[in-house]
């Protein structure tokens, strides 16, 4: 039961097609009454032609946003990204102390074990719709 368990998660946290693959993604899990956390995956674009995000979203959070970490004059700071460039065979990562998913609004418990739906939109209008595991990040 238990490998079935882990091979259903492994199963969750990827996703491919033919010209995008998502694979290790997680999203950070919160204490009660938190308002935010975040959502970190790999996206490699795997197509002929460069991909632009415009945007995400998910089921169970009232908001999504892209954001990067980056540094200013000493500080780290959250910087929202309203697009995304993928060029062509190139892979990105959405990772701690970097580019993430803000979640935000939670319409119920971020609790390690589940799995919580997310989805990219793309320039082009196509979606990118994939399962998230609930993890703490030493997990």
């Amino acid at each position: 039961m238990r490998r079935l368990f882990a091979l259903v998660l492994l199963l969750a946290a990827c996703t491919s097609s033919d010209e995008i693959e998502i694979t290790d993604a997680w999203v950070r899990a919160m204490p009660p009454g938190a308002g935010m956390t975040a959502g970190y995956f790999v996206l490699t674009n795997r197509s002929s032609g460069d991909l632009k995000i415009v945007g995400a979203s998910s089921p169970g959070f009232g908001l999504v946003e892209m954001h990067r970490t980056v540094e200013l004059n000493g500080m780290s700071r959250m910087q929202q990204e309203k697009e995304i460039a993928v060029e062509a065979g190139e892979t990105i990562r959405f990772a701690p102390h970097g580019r993430h998913l803000m979640l935000m609004r939670p319409h119920g418990a971020v609790e390690p074990g589940r799995t919580v739906g997310l989805k990219l939109h793309l320039l082009d209008g196509r979606e990118i719709a994939f399962e998230a595991e609930i993890r703490h990040p030493t997990d």
